[in-house]
C-alpha cells in the first residue's frame, strides 16, 4: 500500500526506550492541542538535555509532521507551548535548534481559518501505528454561533477513552448531543464491524459532525460505518425501531446541563431503549454543577430508567462506586482549568417499566 503523504513517523520514539514514556505523551498532548501538565513539560525538557537528538526528532516528526501541518493545533496553544518550552530550554541549557525560533515566528501568523477553526489529533494506543486515530475540527471559541457544540469537552474525551475498553464489534450505538463527533467517530473508528449513529439538533453542529466524519473516511479510511441524523429530544416519544434499528448502546457526553431538557432526554433514551432489551446507555458528565446531576438522577426514576453502575474518571484514573481505583492512562487528553471529575452512569430500562 502507498503511504498517505500525512502518515505520521514514530519510530524514533521506540528507539528511546529510557525516554519512551514521556515522548509518547509528550506526542499525545502535542496533537491534542491541549496544555501541558506541568510536570509532563519538564520532563520533556530533561529529555531533550539527555539526548540531543530528542528535540531534533520531535521537531520533524512531532512539531513539524505533515499532519499538524495539514491539520493545525491551535495557534494560541502553539504560541504558548513554543514560548514555554523555548524558556525551559534556555534554563536548562540545552542547545536551541534554528527551527524552534521558526516555528515560534510561524504561530505569530494566522489565516481566516485558523483564527475559527483548529484542530485536535488524537492517536491510537500503540503509536507504532503510525497514524492518526480520529481527527477533529473544532471552533476555537468554545461559543460559537450560539452553541458550544462546536467544540470538544472534557467529558467527550474521556466518553471516548472508556469506549476503547468496551467490546462492541457488530453493534448498533447512538450518540446524543454528539457535538463535534468525538465520541462516535472514536467509536466508528474502534469498532469497525459496528454501525455508529452521531445525533444532534443544530444545524451548524450538524455540519461540523459530517465534515469531521468525512476528515477521517479520507485520512484514515475510518467512519464508514458513522452516520449522522438530526435529532430532536422533543420528539423523542415518536422514536420506535424504524429511527435506528435495535439499538445495543447509546451514548452521550455533556448533555446534562439543561434542566428544562431533562426530562426530553431521558424519554428519547427510554424510547432508543426500548428496541432492544439488552440496550443500555451512558452518560458522562463532568461535574460542575451536583444539583443539577441530582435532577437528571430523579428524572431518569421519573422516566422508568434506573443506574445499574456508575464510574468516576480523574486524574489518569477510574474510581467504582466501593472506592476500588483502576489506573488508566488516557489517550484522549485534554486539560482544563477547572479541575472536575467526569462521572459515568451507566443506565438501563427499569424491570417495573410498563
Amino acid at each position: 500500500m502507498e503511504n498517505n503523504i500525512l502518515d505520521v513517523d514514530f519510530s524514533f520514539i521506540s528507539e528511546k526506550d529510557e525516554l519512551s514514556d514521556v515522548l509518547i505523551k509528550s506526542t499525545r498532548y502535542f496533537f491534542a492541542g491541549t496544555s501541558f501538565p506541568p510536570d509532563l513539560l519538564q520532563e520533556f525538557v530533561l529529555a531533550c538535555k539527555s539526548d540531543e537528538n530528542v528535540l531534533p526528532a520531535m521537531l520533524e516528526n512531532v512539531f513539524c509532521s505533515p499532519l499538524v501541518s495539514h491539520f493545525p493545533v491551535a495557534k494560541k496553544f502553539q504560541r504558548h507551548f513554543f514560548k514555554k518550552l523555548l524558556r525551559l530550554l534556555e534554563e536548562s541549557d540545552c542547545e536551541v535548534p534554528d527551527k524552534l525560533y521558526d516555528i515560534i515566528a510561524g504561530s505569530m501568523c494566522e489565516s481566516d481559518e485558523e483564527r475559527n477553526f483548529c484542530h485536535k489529533i488524537y492517536l491510537p494506543e500503540d503509536l507504532s501505528e503510525n497514524r492518526a486515530l480520529a481527527i477533529i475540527q473544532e471552533s476555537v471559541l468554545q461559543l460559537s454561533r450560539g452553541t458550544t457544540g462546536l467544540s470538544v469537552w472534557q467529558a467527550s474525551c474521556d466518553l471516548a477513552n472508556l469506549m476503547r475498553t468496551m467490546y462492541l464489534e457488530n453493534k448498533t450505538v447512538v450518540e446524543l448531543g454528539a457535538g463535534c463527533g468525538l465520541a462516535g467517530i472514536a467509536t466508528a473508528a474502534f469498532f469497525p464491524t459496528s454501525t455508529v449513529y452521531l445525533t444532534d439538533f443544530d444545524e451548524n453542529v450538524i455540519d461540523r459532525i459530517s465534515s469531521n466524519i468525512e476528515i477521517n473516511r479520507s485520512q484514515n479510511s475510518t467512519c464508514h460505518n458513522a452516520h449522522v441524523k438530526k435529532l430532536d429530544w422533543k420528539e423523542g416519544y415518536d422514536l420506535d425501531e424504524s429511527t435506528f434499528g435495535n439499538v445495543d448502546v447509546v451514548i452521550a457526553a455533556d448533555v446534562v446541563y439543561d434542566r428544562e431538557l431533562l426530562r426530553s432526554l431521558c424519554v428519547t433514551v427510554r424510547r432508543i431503549l426500548e428496541t432492544s432489551r439488552c440496550s443500555y446507555a451512558i452518560f458522562a458528565s463532568t461535574l460542575r454543577d451536583s444539583a443539577t446531576l441530582d435532577s437528571f438522577l430523579e428524572t431518569l426514576g421519573k422516566t422508568h430508567l434506573i443506574v445499574f453502575e456508575v464510574l468516576r474518571y480523574q486524574n489518569s484514573q477510574y474510581t467504582l462506586k466501593d472506592g476500588i481505583s483502576i489506573p488508566s492512562e488516557t489517550i484522549f487528553p485534554f486539560c482544563s482549568s477547572f479541575d472536575s471529575p467526569t462521572i459515568f452512569h451507566k443506565v438501563r430500562l427499569s424491570p417495573f417499566n410498563f
